[in-house]
């Protein structure tokens, strides 16, 4: 149980990274990436 718990936070905190870490892609890459946004 307890082990299932720091999984899910651990699940839940690199998500979180992800999603920051593509937020900080498109406003930097946005001129040039912004095509490859669907």
């Amino acid at each position: 149980m307890i082990y299932v718990n720091i999984h899910a936070k651990v699940a839940g905190l690199l998500r979180q990274k992800a999603l920051l870490i593509k937020m900080q892609k498109q406003i930097a890459g946005k001129p040039f990436l912004g095509f490859f946004d669907t």
